[in-house]
């Protein structure tokens, strides 16, 4: 099987090699290799293609390929898998509100199959979270001046975009 060669390829990968070589995925179940390595698909939709070369795209890949592999039960107790919904609600969102230089941001799951997406960066705080039930929120904080946003709906992605460039200006971002 070949390897990926950009973010733009659209192959099939066993499983190790799909979380060394990431972009988004579907796991078809019907075609395995072998059961402890099935076959990915993976898949990078051609609206998100134009950000392949983004300093936060391949990281933010990664680690949605590998909250998208947490089964039921990941937290120890009862916690569902991660809805795949929210993932590409991730994608989505970055791709509107963040610029190529913005840091990849921390991407953590929730115990309702949601997911939180972060950054934490000289003095500025920025929350967006993306819960199972659809209902996202946002929350930014400028420590240095003590502004803060928490009333921005995640559907206005121009003043989410504003409040993001404002607060992670180009020479914070690495």
């Amino acid at each position: 099987m070949s390897m990926i060669d950009s973010p733009h390829d659209v192959d099939a990968l066993t499983a190790s090699e799909w979380r060394r070589n990431v972009p988004f995925v579907r796991q078809h179940s019907a075609v395995l290799s072998d059961p402890y390595d099935p076959v990915i698909t993976v898949r990078v939709p051609s609206e998100t293609r134009a950000l392949a070369d983004a300093t936060w795209f391949r990281p933010v890949l990664e680690r949605l390929v590998s909250l998208a592999s947490l089964p039921q039960g990941w937290d120890g107790s009862a916690a569902p898998p991660i809805d795949r919904s929210r993932l590409e609600a991730v994608l989505d969102l970055l791709a509107a509100i963040t610029r190529h230089d913005t840091p990849p941001p921390a991407i953590v799951p929730g115990v309702d199959g949601g997911v939180q997406v972060d950054w934490h960066v000289n003095d500025v705080d920025i929350e967006i979270s993306l819960p199972a039930d659809g209902q996202g929120t946002f929350f930014a904080e400028d420590l240095r001046t003590e502004e803060s946003w928490e009333d921005v709906s995640l559907d206005e992605r121009a003043s989410l975009r504003a409040v993001v460039d404002r607060l992670l200006p180009a020479q914070s971002r690495a």
